[in-house]
């Protein structure tokens, strides 16, 4: 600013002081106004272009939370820009407990709006709907997300599990890799876990001799780890270690931080839009090199195993996977359709399968042994019953555990079955429409690229299919009468987790 004082010029925005003629001083002060009155209007229109701003974007944030609304659909009660997720952001609730409320509070809603900051998803609130989304109308709702460009930058395919594959090419890959997952394929494998599982016990024993007390979360992360490792990459002894790398790398593909959250969560197809990959670098390099050097050394010995390593080189060795072009006309034959792409059977594509098992299977079939557990310290005539079959069961096969002698401990697949209900891992499913579906029985109008919750954690615990939700019960699987889709520990339907047999039978031994 300019003050004009008794002949002296002030000049605030020099920090100098000046004398000046008094004939002069009249000049001065009018040119310090017009420098007041410029630099006010700048600082007007900066401030109200920061205004106009905010307010067009809080309108938009209105309109945004209108939009179920306005479709007739009941909703939430969604926030300004953090929609209905600010209990999960304070960690006052998991995300499933959140969507059990909501179920709770709308139980005669078959569907329910609700904001995931800003992106509106519909919660299917009826079973029949639920049935619908993973069965009758899969083929609107094949997606989970949106998959790298793997026609741009072939590269990307390291980055690309089952669960981030889409439309034809998950299909196509998904059929490739399903034979690994056999009861034929399994039951070949059994031995190999069953010495994990004989080694893993000594690991226990000799642990308890030390201490009374032990984390059991963290030692069944070990097992898991460790079979992992043998199947998927053909090592050994390599996650039981005490201070074993490949299982610390293992948990970095999943631990929680922000990069995971935006990655998996928040905002998948901005962090491809930006280039970043849509999976924690330690895949590439740790995780990429260890598959890379494993399918050398087992294409070069030339050494056979029952694992799914040798399933890999086996595809390897075939070169291609055709994917049928994605076409609207449904009635065409597949001969008319013809081959879209070919895929390599690239080592890129197997890392990012093998790292997908560890996605997968590493921290929910730990958890999930870590629960059953507890509710079997908790229960423990019902740990006495598990015994006594797991007795009668041996006797009968000369003390010889095997992969069919675990399919007829019927309890014990009683009390898993009803410690994955009461202990959901992952609570609540998400799919993308892959096609514009109106939903049966309401208002909505689901577009192409718009997402669906399905409460896992809600249905779980409803009373109408499971009496007496809080309680352990295995007997309540005695007679299982209840309608498809009320038990989702793997979800349901073609895109069912394709290892569920894998991680029955490593959790059960």
């Amino acid at each position: 600013m300019c003050y004009g004082l008794r002949g002296w010029a002030i000049e605030a925005f020099g920090t100098s002081i000046v004398k000046v003629s008094p004939h002069s001083t009249l000049t001065w002060n009018i040119e310090c106004l017009r420098r007041i009155l410029s630099s006010t209007m700048d600082g007007a229109l900066i401030i109200a272009g920061i205004l106009s701003v905010f307010v067009f974007l809080v309108l938009v944030a209105i309109k945004r939370n209108q939009y179920w609304s306005d479709q007739g659909v009941r909703q939430w009660k969604p926030l300004l820009f953090v929609g209905d997720v600010l209990p999960v952001i304070l960690r006052r609730q998991t995300f499933g407990q959140l969507i059990m409320e909501i179920c709770r509070a709308l139980p005669n809603e078959p569907v329910i709006g609700f904001y995931f900051f800003m992106k509106p998803i519909l919660i299917m609130n009826d079973i029949e709907l639920v049935q619908r989304v993973f069965v009758k109308d899969f083929p609107h709702f094949t997606n989970r997300r949106r998959q790298p460009d793997v026609e741009r930058d072939p590269q990307q395919f390291m980055h690309m599990t089952l669960f981030n594959t889409n439309g034809k090419l998950w299909r196509a890959i998904r059929s490739k890799f399903q034979p690994m997952f056999t009861n034929g394929k399994l039951k070949l494998m059994f031995p190999q876990v069953l010495d994990i599982s004989d080694y893993f016990i000594e690991l226990l024993k000799k642990e308890s001799q030390n201490t009374n007390k032990i984390d059991m979360t963290e030692y069944f992360g070990k097992f898991t780890m460790e079979v992992l490792g043998a199947t998927a990459f053909g090592l050994n002894g390599r996650a039981m270690d005490e201070n074993s790398e490949f299982r610390e790398n293992g948990k970095k593909l999943i631990e929680p931080s922000l990069a995971n959250f935006m990655r998996y969560m928040v905002a998948p197809s901005l962090v491809q839009t930006l280039g970043i990959p849509p999976m924690p670098g330690i895949m590439r390099s740790y995780f990429g090199r260890i598959v890379k050097n494993a399918l050398k050394t087992r294409r070069e010995s030339n050494v056979k195993r029952h694992d799914f390593l040798q399933h890999m080189v086996t595809l390897q060795e075939k070169g291609f996977i055709e994917v049928e072009k994605e076409d609207a006309n449904e009635e065409m034959s597949e001969t008319e359709r013809g081959p879209e792409m070919k895929v390599e059977m690239s080592d890129e594509l197997m890392i990012g399968q093998a790292s997908g098992f560890i996605l997968a299977g590493f921290d929910t079939t730990a958890l999930t042994m870590a629960w059953m557990c507890y509710d079997l310290a908790s229960n423990p005539e019902i740990q006495t019953k598990i015994r006594e079959e797991a007795r009668e069961v041996l006797s009968k096969h000369g003390n010889r555990m095997d992969y069919d002698t675990t399919k007829e401990m019927k309890y014990l697949i009683k009390c898993l079955k009803e410690s994955s209900r009461l202990h959901v891992i992952l609570d609540a499913f998400f799919r993308m429409v892959s096609k514009p579906y109106n939903v049966p029985g309401t208002s909505a109008v689901l577009r192409t690229g718009d997402y669906v919750y399905i409460p896992v954690l809600d249905i779980h615990m409803n009373p109408k299919f499971y009496p007496d939700p809080e309680k352990f019960d295995p007997e309540r699987w005695t007679e299982d009468d209840r309608p498809a889709c009320t038990h989702l520990p793997f979800g349901a339907g073609p895109r069912v987790c394709i290892g569920t047999s894998d991680s029955r039978y490593t959790i059960l031994l």
